[in-house]
């Protein structure tokens, strides 16, 4: 009975880490134009400098940071995971 137990929980607990990876480990995103640009689900500032970069050099501009919004998202069994948005102008 024990071990049907400890199989349950492995089973239960695989689950629940699976939905926090969905949540956290998205495919960083860069959504702008030619004026701005957003980049979501990074880790750090420096992974979002250099995606706006990538995206400014396509208009044949420079990325300037602008700001950093943070919230938190609510998850599954009440959990809050924290959500950054990192905001660039495109500059000539």
């Amino acid at each position: 009975m024990t071990r049907l137990w400890g199989v349950f929980l492995v089973f239960l607990l695989t689950g629940c880490a699976q939905d926090a990876l969905d949540l956290c480990c998205e495919k960083s995103v860069a959504l702008g134009n030619r004026e701005n640009v957003t980049i979501l689900h990074t880790w750090n500032a420096m992974d979002a400098r250099t995606m706006a970069e990538n995206h400014c050099k396509k208009h044949a501009r420079t990325a300037v940071y602008n700001e950093a919004k943070t919230r938190s998202l609510p998850a599954n069994q009440g959990l809050f995971v924290p959500t950054r948005r990192y905001v660039f102008d495109c500059v000539e």
